[in-house]
């Protein structure tokens, strides 16, 4: 018989936390919803959205950061986090400066049924791209490719597959 060692750390972290960590390294749908950073003078400003990721992937094992490595695109040696802590590597870290916790994800790119699809809401009500970039700061919109990982605020996370979380 095989005895599993609980991990006080992991069963001390939220409910939230702990669900997450059960479909760890699989494919799944999220549901985002957060509050952007808006103008001075400008109402509060919501995101919601939907996409398809993978959870909790090893940067340094992605294909495509290894062949960036080899051409010089990335530097040779991983560079650490910055300001982040692993709490469960590579799933969940927490940041330093706030203490909230984040999920590490890989985007699913290349496939027509996972095309990320995002609502802007003022007062409850949806507006147009246009009218939330106005509103908010600039840092909010990329203009920039896709990152090959990006981390999530778990506070953020009101859906996994359709389901609330």
């Amino acid at each position: 018989m095989t005895t599993t060692l609980a991990n006080p750390i992991i069963e001390s972290l939220p409910a939230k936390i702990q669900e997450l960590l059960k479909i760890k390294g699989q494919f799944v749908s999220l549901r985002t919803i957060r509050q952007m950073k808006t103008r001075k003078g400008e109402a509060p400003i919501f995101k919601d959205s939907k996409f398809s990721v993978r959870l909790g992937i090893d940067y340094n094992n992605i294909n495509v950061v290894q062949v960036k490595r080899e051409q010089g695109q990335l530097p040779a040696e991983p560079q650490g986090l910055k300001g982040r802590v692993w709490i469960e590597f590579p799933y969940i870290m927490q940041s330093l400066k706030t203490g909230s916790y984040l999920m590490r994800c890989t985007a699913v790119t290349g496939n027509a049924n996972c095309i990320p699809k995002t609502v802007y809401r003022r007062d409850g009500q949806e507006i147009a791209k246009e009218v939330a970039q106005a509103a908010c700061q600039a840092q909010e919109f990329s203009d920039g490719e896709r990152p090959d990982v990006f981390d999530i605020t778990i506070d953020n996370v009101v859906e996994v597959n359709g389901k609330p979380l």
